[in-house]
């Protein structure tokens, strides 16, 4: 039997040559345990050289996974044998996985309104701490921006959500109450109160004296028409007594912003 040690290169079913010095071709290939486990090992002389399993179709390269220049393992993809693209990389100095390509199918939302239990959630479906606070939008009612807007301006503060509903609020001075009207006492003119943010639509408004009070009083209709109710809010207050100076109400708007 001839001696098959230290031999030059290895031809089954092809020949070999001074890179490829196993050269197999058949069907399959079997590498199988002798009692327990078995290791196939890819050895590489230094971090900067390569130790790969590269796959081909009529002998372009399209994939390879293994250690390709460094010591983290990565799979490389490639659509025509020459320019190659990372789509994973598994680094343990730095313990971490790093998926450059975007990852689909069935085990990813399909879209915004996709809650499937168990799939993965894609970042422009949903919140989190760099997006849950920013300026809130909707595309036939599907939010498309954050999940809560706030802002404020001359007109007080708003709330603004994604489901649409809008909260604003504001301290408003009413002028005072010192003009009779039978058993009560009226502001002469309107307090205006300029939304800092406009509704869609009229919203609910609600308003109560802000502080202590010497004299029960409220807040009634306007003597003049209120102008666009969306984007603004009138009225006079109303006591029991006469007041020479204007008061401060705590006033509240809640509507819908679409």
């Amino acid at each position: 039997m001839p001696d098959l040690a230290n031999l030059d290169g290895v031809g089954i079913g092809t020949g070999w040559d001074a890179t490829n010095r196993l050269a197999v071709a058949s069907e399959a290939s079997l590498f199988s345990h002798a009692g327990a486990g078995h290791q196939l090992k890819v050895n590489k002389a230094g971090a900067g050289d390569t130790a790969s399993l590269l796959f081909q179709s009529n002998w372009t390269g399209y994939a390879e996974m293994g250690l390709a220049g460094d010591t983290a393992f990565s799979l490389k993809v490639s659509d025509d044998g020459a320019g190659w693209f990372e789509a994973l990389r598994a680094d343990a100095g730095a313990q971490t996985l790093t998926v450059p390509f975007q990852v689909a199918g069935a085990a990813v939302q399909q879209g915004a309104g996709d809650t499937t239990p168990g799939r993965l959630m894609r970042a422009d479906y949903g919140y989190g701490p760099g997006n849950l606070l920013g300026t809130v939008g909707q595309t036939g009612g599907v939010p498309t921006g954050a999940a809560i807007e706030r802002g404020s301006g001359a007109g007080g503060d708003y709330v603004r959500f994604a489901d649409g509903t809008q909260i604003c609020t504001h301290v408003l001075s009413v002028p005072a109450t010192d003009t009779a009207r039978g058993a009560m006492f009226v502001s002469a003119n309107d307090a205006v109160w300029t939304f800092p943010a406009a509704f869609a639509a009229a919203p609910c408004v609600a308003g109560m004296p802000a502080g202590a009070l010497a004299t029960a009083a409220f807040l009634t209709a306007p003597a003049i028409a209120p102008g666009d109710p969306a984007t603004g809010f009138r009225c006079r207050a109303c006591a029991t007594a006469s007041e020479a100076t204007a008061r401060s109400y705590a006033v509240q708007a809640v509507g819908r912003w679409f």
